[in-house]
């Protein structure tokens, strides 16, 4: 269009265009938007005409103003809904965030001892199926009811899920082998699903990726009841959570119903990878179910500091990411990678820390195995030279023992002589 280009002169290029139409959560393309923008121009033309004509009406009119007032009103008509589009972008972005900040701590609260009991049980391969498994109900709530049925979808899937899990917990020699069959089976199935409604107009990418500037306040409070439920079941069955998670044999025989605690946590995960999903989507979810417990773990010396560090780490992530997505940079960046980036750099940051802090105990444990195989050197020439004044000792003491003998033998033979010659002369 000869007005795209004008614009393009005037500074709306169609990379800015398409940008802030991706900020604004807008479907619309760049074609789409000049279009508009032409339309925007033909509305401001023919009200100057408009106006042109009734001035006309009344007394005469300079033609050569008019055409200047027509050239001016198409320009501003264009430029008005470049306008409106940038404004658009300013409250959306305010909008976000407003209320994004209490999704992530909602979310960084939940995760926090989920994360630790996922680290604890080294149930990450299961927290991946769990993932996986609800794609099918998510894409199926949201081919039936749209997005504001993505979590009663996703839960139904996430009950089967943690059913199949528990079942398989039960029987650890085909644990795994459980575990993968159902994260095949049943993400294979979202994927077909999908695919036979159609991809339900590119929907496809934001399920499995999420959109985090999409969450509708409804959607919000939704997400934030679930995952407010999820973080109470856990904190309720804590105790016992702790002890399955360390030694399930003993814990049954304890009298913890391990059964009623493997259900617990399957649904609590179920609940937790739902409510996310909807933001960060279903394949970045994971990384928040598994990262921030390994950060806890580098640094925490007991459970409940370990939790206390995961939700910090999910906190903090969550905020960095969302900052730097908010970014101008000359290509939109994805928020929800923000976010699921900014968790492992808290994670990369807890490694550095951890090595630092190694460190001086590694430097003393060097020097004391030093001074220590000094020490055995010392013992062992000490002990040499003993033993060999020992030794000379004994070979001293061995000499004069045998001379002693062989004296004791010849005065024995002396006698046996004079006794024989004193009987032959008696004889």
């Amino acid at each position: 269009l000869s007005l795209g280009r004008l614009m393009d002169s005037l500074g709306s290029s169609a990379d800015s265009v398409r940008r802030r139409l991706t900020r604004s959560g807008s479907s619309l393309g760049v074609d789409q938007f000049r279009l508009q923008q032409v339309l925007w121009s033909a509305t401001a033309l023919l009200l100057v005409l408009t106006a042109g004509g009734l001035a006309a009406l009344a007394r005469s009119v300079n033609v050569p103003a008019l055409i200047l007032l027509c050239l001016m009103a198409t320009v501003a008509g264009a430029a008005a809904r470049d306008w409106w589009l940038t404004r658009a972008v300013a409250k959306r972005l305010s909008r976000i965030e407003a209320q994004l900040p209490d999704v992530v701590e909602l979310l960084a609260l939940a995760v926090g001892p989920a994360s630790t009991l996922v680290n604890l049980r080294r149930a990450e391969f299961s927290a991946e199926t769990m993932v996986h498994g609800v794609f099918p109900g998510i894409v199926v709530g949201m081919a039936v009811g749209g997005r504001d049925a993505i979590i009663p979808g996703g839960a139904v899937c996430a009950a089967l899920i943690a059913a199949s899990l528990t079942a398989a917990s039960r029987r650890p020699r085909s644990s795994e082998a459980t575990t993968a069959v159902l994260l095949t089976a049943f993400f294979s199935l979202g994927i077909v699903i999908s695919l036979r409604i159609g991809d339900m107009s590119g929907q496809l990418e934001s399920l499995m990726f999420g959109r985090l500037l999409d969450i509708t306040p409804s959607r919000m409070w939704t997400s934030a009841a679930v995952l407010a439920v999820a973080g109470l079941l856990l904190l309720a069955t804590w105790r016992a959570q702790i002890a399955v998670a360390f030694d399930r044999e003993a814990a049954g025989v304890s009298g913890i119903p391990v059964t009623w605690i493997d259900v617990a946590f399957n649904a609590a995960l179920g609940a937790i990878v739902v409510a996310a999903s909807t933001a960060v989507g279903v394949l970045l979810v994971v990384g928040y179910l598994i990262v921030p417990g390994a950060f806890g773990r580098l640094l925490a010396s007991g459970t409940r500091a370990m939790a206390a560090l995961a939700a910090l780490s999910a906190l903090v992530g969550g905020w960095a990411g969302f900052g730097v997505a908010l970014l101008r940079a000359p290509r939109p960046l994805s928020p929800q990678a923000c976010v699921a980036l900014g968790v492992l750099a808290c994670f990369a940051f807890g490694c550095v820390i951890r090595k630092l802090r190694d460190a001086p105990a590694g430097r003393d444990e060097a020097s004391a195995g030093s001074q220590d195989s000094l020490t055995v050197r010392e013992t062992v020439r000490e002990t040499g030279a003993v033993a060999g004044s020992d030794l000379s000792s004994a070979r001293e003491t061995a000499r004069e023992t045998g001379e002693s003998a062989g004296r004791e033998r010849e005065t024995a033979r002396e006698t046996w002589a004079s006794q024989l010659l004193m009987a032959g002369e008696a004889s």
